[in-house]
């Protein structure tokens, strides 16, 4: 009886680690596949952002700058954009 108890008790054991695991491995898949999708639209704020200067459209650029901001994963394109929003800005005001 005691014997059965203990390998009842071993496989409930084993299941809860593998639920564990799977539910781990589960959102860690999830955060990383979102965080790469969200970069991915940054990068394409980015690039029309960018457009938008070429073209001489200062507030939508602005405007597309400030969206990269405040969605993007990487330091890296957090700052391009914080640049990029302060010259549109800059030139906003100059205009005025």
């Amino acid at each position: 009886m005691r014997r059965r108890i203990s390998f009842i008790h071993g496989m409930v054991s084993v299941v809860v680690i593998m639920v564990s695991l799977a539910v781990v491995s589960c959102g860690t898949y999830l955060t990383t596949n979102s965080d790469r999708g969200m970069e991915k639209y940054a990068e394409e704020r980015y690039a029309h952002a960018l457009k938008f200067m070429e073209a001489g459209r200062f507030e939508l650029a602005r405007e597309q700058f400030a969206i990269v901001n405040r969605i993007a994963v990487s330091p890296e394109l957090k700052a391009l954009a914080a640049k990029g929003q302060d010259k549109a800005v800059a030139v906003i005001e100059a205009k005025r």
